[in-house]
């Protein structure tokens, strides 16, 4: 294969391969303010999720009695369009 002459070339000369990576991550930080940088990039549907937990113990109808709660603050709640409930434990999550 090609990769243990490479890797002996470069074991060979430390110092180009240690330079010929610093110029690598040079050009790539270079490349931030053309390409663009986002850690947590927009979402194409603006949404959120809310997570509600109940104390310990608490039966489903009252875990139930919350998120209705929930769902009727959120509903009054300007550029709120919709609203999805799971309440339970084993429920799947969006």
């Amino acid at each position: 294969g090609t990769y243990a002459p490479l890797l002996d070339r470069a074991l060979r000369r430390p110092a180009r391969t240690l330079a010929l990576g610093a110029a690598f991550v040079a050009a790539s930080l270079a490349l931030v303010p053309v390409v663009g940088f986002s850690l947590f990039p927009k979402a194409e549907t603006p949404q959120f999720r809310v997570d509600i937990t109940a104390p310990e113990g608490a039966s489903i109808a009252v875990t139930d009695s919350a998120a209705r709660f929930a769902e009727r603050v959120l509903g009054r709640t300007a550029g709120v369009k919709a609203i999805y409930t799971s309440v339970g434990h084993d429920n799947p999550r969006i």
